[in-house]
């Protein structure tokens, strides 16, 4: 029997998800490894033990072998350590096939408020958690990508109620942010054969990733 498309894009390749520990970007990590990916590097300030289990366990129940995994703890806040992590993850993948970069996810409190009832704190915090923070994992990772053979990055982001329509509110903007970088990525670098994309899961995001993983067995 041919393999799936899904086992067949990812099946040795290795793979960076950034947010890893939980929700969405902890699903594609499992997706991932059940579809037969080499080596899955985890980029999370939190602890990422849970995905790594459900990860091997996935490898394991989709008869593939198990993925290096490999766990980097980041907080891309604290810029003293995000060039010296990001050269570690360098030197250990020396290359990267798909980059999946998932923002932090915002309050439904925020998502609904425009500009002017914002706080300036929170509106440059909801900057800083989703496109500051895709620019330095883009930035830090696009010669690793680049070095690849899929060359691609998805910028996921923060999941939504589709029934919320776009305002003037924070996270709306950088919504619009995150889709122009990856379109820039894509103007800058498409000559080289990178690939970025926008994804806007939803609501049920997470739960449509883990049946990508059924499918892949």
């Amino acid at each position: 029997m041919s393999p799936s498309p899904i086992t067949a894009l990812c099946a040795g390749k290795t793979v960076v998800i950034t947010g890893a520990a939980q929700g969405l970007s902890q699903a594609a990590a499992v997706a991932f490894a059940a579809a037969g990916a080499k080596r899955i590097a985890i980029v999370d300030s939190s602890c990422t033990s849970d995905t790594n289990e459900r990860a091997s366990q996935a490898a394991t129940e989709a008869g593939r072998t198990e993925p290096e995994l490999c766990s980097f703890h980041l907080n891309l806040g604290e810029a003293a350590s995000v060039d010296t992590k990001f050269a570690e993850i360098h030197s250990r993948l020396g290359h990267v096939a798909i980059l999946i970069d998932t923002t932090e996810h915002i309050s439904l409190f925020n998502l609904q408020r425009g500009t002017i009832g914002a706080s300036n704190v929170d509106v440059w915090k909801n900057w800083e958690a989703s496109v500051k923070d895709a620019c330095v994992v883009a930035r830090a990772l696009l010669p690793l990508l680049l070095k690849g053979t899929e060359k691609t990055i998805v910028n996921v982001i923060s999941a939504r109620s589709p029934l919320l329509q776009f305002t003037s509110g924070t996270h709306d903007l950088s919504e619009l942010a995150m889709m122009h970088l990856s379109e820039g990525l894509m103007l800058d670098y498409g000559n080289e054969g990178l690939l970025a994309y926008s994804l806007q899961p939803g609501h049920q995001g997470a739960k449509d990733m883990q049946q990508s993983v059924n499918l892949s067995k």
